[in-house]
């Protein structure tokens, strides 16, 4: 918010908190019960000045606060400053020179991506197109601009979150209106001030050529203040790595990516909340096709054969061919089909929120056998020597012929099971929402052992070479021995980690609902890296030749990526 509308100056007298008032102050503020009533009424007295041309009013509110130069209208849609109107009524060139005095900027642009002589030009009004033409003094490319900026607001997030995740940041709470780094290029000296209103404090960036450095700091606590470092490879805090910068590419769907990548012979696959299958080219991210279904999908796809089986919220398991996405065959269950399917030797395995269990044929779709359980049916099946693993709601392990889909057994938990099982070495290993990881004799689903965490489990574990890995809503990626079950390590995050484990290389990747994307190393949970998203991970990745695949939620922004593709060894990718 404007210095002089804050809440007080106390706090500010460090080297760098001064630092920001001999340099320009970007306005995030759009709320008007951010600013104080009298504060919020001069800035509404502000807009519709500037919105009827009455140039001595925004003159005179500019005398006395001139850093809201390029402020918008509060809880408006189209974004424009006192410049861009100016701009659309063809006011004097002396008119628009004086508001440059105050500070507007050229660059700055609309809600629609319109800058100032953009509005001229399409207005006619010639006489502007001189004084609005931006003098550009710290050229960068589009391109490297929008990728500093994207590291930028996944910083500004991160840091400005009071919630470690668990709740909205204070961007996304205050629907901030963040920092356009375009803005930066016509400044004599390429640096703001950006205050975050309720994070006591903010932000401080600044172009040394194609770095942005940006200060950050929260005035009541202690320590906070920090320097990063952004280009076009990645975020590094002064001292260390703290983030890894860009990724091999990311796409961008309609809504939030639960679903977990499968990746076949070039091919990403993948589903999204919007009600859509993906076939993306795993190397570019360019689209090859999609498939719309009749709701949500969160259930995450397995190919086999030549053909993508996936489910979705519209009670429907579908068979899509691969190179087009053209339907195969469809089967209707009775319910939301948010498991995911296994395939094996020529039948479909799948869930559904009706409380069954479906084994279809994998050509056609017809149907080998139901089994009901007494709860619905999130888990995903695990097929092992001729048996079918799946959890249910109602807080049961089944495991059932895979033939005839009788059942050979049951275990019960305290809780639903939403996590999904792993068959290694004649034992199951399960979650369950009572916070428990257990183990279980494979043939007869007797107790092996059983491991407590601090929260519920949803992540479903990963069993390699007798470390079985999984997460918990406790915050915490856990590392256990597979045979006794003692701990080997954890791995704390800044909220739940729901996603499951992928292990490749000696690196353990996981999604967490902080935003990252973790890579540790196997042994000792050691960080190697991590990758900041616009939302939670709770997708699951998928490691191949050498990329890692995840999906997020949708972050802040309606076009924020959701699918993201990052160098499995680094978190970095090639810049193009």
């Amino acid at each position: 918010m404007p210095a002089d509308e804050n809440d007080g100056e106390e706090g500010r007298d460090s080297r760098a908190r001064t630092d920001y008032r001999r340099i320009a102050e970007w306005d995030g503020v759009t709320l008007r019960s951010t600013l104080r009533p009298e504060a919020a009424a001069r800035r509404d007295r502000l807009a519709d000045a500037a919105r009827d041309g009455d140039w001595r009013t925004v003159f005179r509110i500019l005398d006395e606060s001139p850093a809201w130069a390029n402020s918008t209208r509060l809880e408006g849609r189209k974004g424009y400053a006192p410049l861009h109107q100016a701009a659309w009524h063809g006011a004097p060139v002396e008119t628009v020179e004086r508001l440059l005095s105050y500070g507007a900027w050229r660059t700055l642009r609309t809600s629609g991506g319109d800058r100032p002589i953009d509005i001229a030009a399409r207005r006619g009004h010639r006489h502007l197109t001189t004084v609005l033409s931006p003098e550009v003094r710290h050229p960068l490319s589009r391109d490297v601009l929008a990728r500093l900026q994207r590291s930028f607001h996944n910083l500004i997030r991160e840091i400005a979150d009071p919630t470690g995740g668990r709740g909205p940041d204070l961007p996304t709470r205050e629907k901030l209106r963040l920092p356009d780094l375009e803005v930066l290029t016509e400044l004599d000296r390429p640096a703001c001030w950006f205050p975050v209103p309720g994070m006591y404090g903010g932000f401080q960036f600044e172009l040394r050529g194609a770095e942005l450095i940006v200060s950050s700091w929260i005035r009541v606590v202690e320590g906070s203040e920090r320097t990063h470092h952004i280009t076009v490879d990645g975020v590094r805090l002064e001292g260390a790595w703290a983030a890894t910068g860009t990724e091999r590419w990311i796409y961008t769907t309609g809504g939030t990516v639960f679903s977990s990548p499968a990746v076949v012979d070039g091919t990403v696959y993948v589903g999204s909340d919007d009600g859509k299958v993906y076939g993306l080219d795993a190397a570019t991210g360019a689209k090859k096709w999609t498939r719309a279904t009749g709701g949500a999908v969160f259930s995450s796809p397995a190919v086999v054969g030549g053909t993508v089986y996936i489910g979705s919220n519209d009670r429907t398991l579908y068979a899509l061919h691969t190179a087009t996405g053209s339907t195969r065959w469809t089967y209707t269950t009775g319910g939301i089909v948010g498991s995911s399917p296994a395939v094996v030797g020529g039948t479909v395995y799948i869930g559904s929120d009706d409380g069954k269990v479906y084994a279809l044929d994998a050509a056609t779709g017809t149907e080998r056998w139901t089994y009901t359980t007494g709860g619905a049916v999130w888990s995903s099946p695990a097929v092992a020597e001729g048996t079918v693993y799946i959890g249910s709601d109602d807080h049961t392990l089944y495991a059932l012929d895979a033939v005839a889909g009788v059942e050979r057994w049951t275990h019960n938990t305290s809780s639903r099971i939403f996590s999904s099982p792993a068959v290694v070495d004649g034992t199951v290993y399960i979650g369950s929402d009572d916070g428990k990881v257990y183990a279980l004799d494979a043939a007869t689903g007797a107790e092996r052992w059983t491991y407590t965490t601090g929260g519920a489990i949803r992540s479903s574990p990963t069993v390699v070479d007798g470390t079985v890995y999984i997460g918990s809503n406790d915050h915490t990626l856990y590392a256990l021995d597979a045979a006794i079950g003692t701990e080997r390590w954890t791995r704390t995050t800044l909220a739940a980690v729901d996603s499951s484990p992928a292990v490749v290389d000696g690196t353990v990747y996981v999604g967490s609902n902080d935003h990252r994307l973790y890579a540790l190393d196997v042994a000792t949970g050691t960080e190697r890296w991590t990758y900041t998203t616009g939302g939670a991970v709770r997708s699951s990745p998928t490691v191949v030749d050498g990329t890692v695949y995840v999906g997020s939620n949708v972050g802040i922004g309606k076009n924020d990526p959701t699918l993201f593709a990052v160098d499995a060894a680094t978190g970095a990718g090639p810049v193009s």
